[in-house]
C-alpha cells in the first residue's frame, strides 16, 4: 500500500482509506412526473492492490417515488439484483473500473436463482428480463461494459485523470453517459470548471450532444482521498420534453469500518412470495 499515490505530475493523494464503508444515497428522476427511485448504495474499499482499490459494493434499500414497491414488476427486478450484488470491483482513483473481480461468482449465484425465477415467473416480460441479465454476464468483458451503461457507475467511478491538478480554471471536457434506454452511451462535449474549495475538488461540467442535448454535471470529491463527496446533476433534450435528474450523496453518518460478513439475502415481504408462477403479462399488456 502506497501512503501517497500519484495521479498527475502536479497531484497527490494523502490519505489512504483501505478499511472504510461509506454508504451514497442515490436519487434517479425520470421527468418531473416519471417515477423517481432512490436506494442506498454501500461502497467498501476493503484492501488496497498497489495504487488501485478492491471495492465491494451493495445495494438496499430501494424504493419507488418514496415507498417499497409493491408492484411485482419490481419486485422481480429486486430479486434478481440480490443474486448479482455484492459486486467486488478493482479500481482506480484516476481511470475508474479496471476489473470485476468477483464475476465467476456472482455469475454463478445468477444461474443457480434463475432455476427458481424461471419455475416462479411467466410471462414475455419475465423472459425477455432473464434474457438481458444473462447476455449481460455473459463474460467479463461484457459485464463490465454494462456497468458503464448504469447511471451509478458511469457517475461514480468517472474517469478523472485529466482534472487532477492544482490549477483551476476551465479546461475542455467530453463525457459518455447512458441517457437513452438501449442505445448505448451518449457523448457529450463542452467544458469543465474545475475549483479548490478544500477539503473539497469541485468539477462543474456543462456540455452538448450533436443534437444539442444538454448536460450539466457536478462532482465534489474530497481534496485529500480523491473520493466522491456528493455527485448532482440534470441531463434535457434541446426542447425540454425530457429530462433525467440525478443525485448521489455520501452520507458521513454511516461511514464505518469494513468487516466482512456472510451475506444474508434482504428480505422480501411474505405476500410478494408465491409458490405458483406469477404470469406478469397483464401488467404490460401481453397476452400470456
Amino acid at each position: 500500500m502506497n501512503k501517497t499515490t500519484s495521479i498527475t505530475s502536479g497531484s497527490n493523494i494523502t490519505r489512504r482509506i483501505d478499511g472504510v464503508e461509506r454508504s451514497y444515497g442515490v436519487v434517479l428522476s425520470y421527468g418531473p412526473e416519471a417515477k423517481e427511485m432512490q436506494y442506498i448504495m454501500r461502497v467498501a474499499y476493503v484492501a488496497s492492490i498497489q495504487d488501485d482499490y478492491h471495492c465491494k459494493l451493495h445495494r438496499a434499500q430501494v424504493f419507488i417515488n418514496g415507498v417499497e414497491s409493491k408492484r411485482l414488476v419490481d419486485v422481480l427486478a429486486a430479486r434478481c439484483m440480490q443474486c448479482i450484488y455484492p459486486i467486488e470491483l478493482r479500481v482506480s482513483l484516476n481511470k475508474g473500473i479496471v476489473a470485476v473481480l468477483n464475476f465467476s461468482k456472482l455469475k454463478a449465484r445468477w444461474q443457480e436463482a434463475l432455476k427458481d425465477f424461471k419455475k416462479e415467473y411467466d410471462s414475455p416480460f419475465a423472459t425477455q428480463y432473464f434474457e438481458q441479465i444473462d447476455t449481460s454476464l455473459a463474460n467479463e468483458t461484457v459485464f463490465l461494459e454494462s456497468l458503464k451503461n448504469d447511471l451509478f457507475y458511469n457517475l461514480f467511478f468517472f474517469s478523472k485523470e485529466a482534472f487532477y491538478t492544482k490549477i483551476a480554471g476551465i479546461k475542455q471536457f467530453k463525457y459518455k453517459l447512458p441517457v437513452t434506454p438501449y442505445q448505448g452511451l451518449t457523448t457529450f462535449t463542452g467544458h469543465t470548471e474545475v475549483s479548490f474549495k478544500p477539503p473539497y475538488i469541485n468539477f462543474k461540467h456543462t456540455s452538448y450532444t450533436a443534437k444539442k442535448d444538454r448536460l450539466e454535471l457536478n462532482h465534489r470529491i474530497h481534496d485529500n482521498d480523491y473520493t466522491v463527496q456528493n455527485i448532482t446533476g440534470r441531463y434535457s433534450t434541446k426542447n425540454e420534453d425530457r429530462e433525467i435528474r440525478f443525485k448521489i450523496i455520501e452520507l458521513q453518518e454511516r461511514e464505518t469500518g469494513y468487516v466482512e460478513q456472510t451475506e444474508a439475502p434482504e428480505a422480501i415481504p411474505k405476500q410478494m412470495i408465491k409458490k405458483k408462477k406469477i404470469n406478469l403479462s397483464h401488467l404490460f399488456g401481453l397476452k400470456k
